[in-house]
């Protein structure tokens, strides 16, 4: 599920992106699940919006998900919105 959604991301599909990061459920299928996992470079949904310049998806996880602002990725980066 993590790599479909980073995918959608990446593509800019931001309907099918928001639908799953919507989900309410518990586990490990959640929204929030789905928002904080990372992927094999360690970079989570926001990291990946935020390569793909996918603007309003980076603006929505950030609100929606605001710990996402501080999960570094491999390298220890973190990603910084203005």
């Amino acid at each position: 599920m993590r790599e479909q959604l980073h995918s959608h991301i990446r593509e800019g599909d931001v309907a099918q992106a928001r639908a799953i990061l919507a989900n309410q459920s518990s586990g490990l299928r959640s929204g929030r699940a789905m928002a904080i996992a990372k992927n094999g470079f360690g970079r989570c949904s926001l990291h990946i919006a935020v390569l793909a310049q996918q603007d309003e998806l980076a603006e929505y996880i950030a609100r929606a998900f605001p710990e996402t602002l501080r999960i570094g990725d491999n390298a220890r980066i973190s990603v910084c919105i203005e």
